[in-house]
C-alpha cells in the first residue's frame, strides 16, 4: 500500500472581544492509496477532504472559562489484503476496498480555579460517526475492515484537583460514555 498525503491546518483568531474569543480552522487532506491483493486485484482510492474546526471561549471571571467546540475528523479508507477467487478460503472481491469514515464532534465545558489551589473542569460531548470502519470476520474467517452505517458516542467528563500542602495533591476524575452503533448493518451490505 502506497500513501501520499498533503495536510494543511491554518487557524484564524476570528475575534476577541470582552472575554469572548473565537478561533476557526480548516484542514485539507488529499491522499491516494494503492493496494494489490495477491497481485491479482489492484485497487486505488483517492481521498480529498476539507475538515473544519470552530472553538469559542468566554472568560466569565479571570479564573473561570466556558468553551464550546465543533470539529470534524476523517479516517481514510483502504484495501483489505484477502485471498480472493474460487476456493473455500477465498473472500468476495467486494470486501477488498473499504471507504473513509468521518466524525462530527460537539463539546461544551467549563474550566476554572478556586483560590489558586483547587482546579475543576466539566464537559459534555457528542460524536456522530458516519460510515464507521469496523473490523469483522469474513466468511472464510479472515479479519476484514468493512463500513458500518452510523454510530454515536456521547458523555460527560468531570475533574477536580488541588494542592493539599507540603507537596501533596489530590485529584478526582469521572467519565461516562454512552457509545453505540446507531444503525444496524450486516457485513454483506458492502458500501461501494
Amino acid at each position: 500500500e502506497n500513501l501520499l498525503a498533503h495536510h494543511g491546518h491554518p487557524a484564524v483568531h476570528v475575534r476577541e472581544h470582552r472575554g469572548f474569543h473565537v478561533v476557526a480552522g480548516c484542514r485539507q487532506c488529499m491522499a491516494t492509496r494503492r493496494g494489490a491483493v495477491a497481485e491479482i486485484v489492484t485497487r486505488e482510492q483517492s481521498f480529498r477532504n476539507h475538515l473544519f474546526k470552530l472553538n469559542t471561549s468566554y472568560t466569565i471571571t479571570p479564573s473561570m472559562h466556558a468553551y464550546a467546540t465543533f470539529s470534524e475528523g476523517v479516517r481514510h479508507g483502504g484495501v483489505n489484503a484477502l485471498p480472493i477467487g474460487n476456493c473455500i478460503f477465498c473472500e468476495s472481491t467486494a470486501l477488498v476496498p473499504y471507504k473513509s469514515d468521518s466524525v462530527k464532534n460537539y463539546e461544551i465545558g467549563l474550566k476554572g480555579e478556586i483560590q489558586g489551589r483547587l482546579r475543576y473542569s466539566a464537559a459534555v460531548y457528542r460524536v456522530n460517526w458516519s460510515d464507521i470502519q469496523i473490523q469483522v470476520f469474513g466468511q472464510a474467517g479472515d479479519l476484514v475492515v468493512v463500513n458500518g452505517k452510523e454510530a454515536r458516542s456521547q458523555g460527560v467528563e468531570l475533574e477536580l484537583g488541588g494542592q493539599l500542602g507540603a507537596g501533596w495533591s489530590l485529584n478526582f476524575g469521572y467519565g461516562f460514555t454512552d457509545a453505540k452503533v446507531a444503525q444496524d448493518f450486516a457485513n454483506t451490505e458492502i458500501i461501494p
